[in-house]
């Protein structure tokens, strides 16, 4: 599953919707292949490299599917969400 990781770095645009539809084909393919490890690292890595707090609102939706197969991940998924807001508002 590294290849769709890959790709969203090979094929990222600066068009921020583009990208943000990218990664969700590629968070849901690992959410439906049950890889769930390297779709929890595609969310925290998307969101620490989020721009704006905008953005990193749209990105939240990368986390459906792991929050679906795991709920008590929503806890640690909640701290990254407010590390990043700090650190966007810093």
């Amino acid at each position: 599953m590294m290849w769709l990781e890959t790709e969203v770095r090979e094929h990222s645009t600066s068009n921020s919707k583009e990208r943000l539809e990218l990664l969700q084909g590629v968070a849901n393919s690992l959410a439906q292949a049950k890889e769930y490890d390297h779709l929890l690292r595609l969310i925290q890595r998307t969101w620490t490299q989020s721009f704006t707090l905008e953005y990193f609102i749209e990105l939240l939706s990368l986390a459906t599917g792991i929050i679906g197969f795991n709920p008590d991940i929503s806890t640690a998924l909640y701290e990254s969400c407010v590390w990043v807001n700090t650190f966007l508002n810093g």
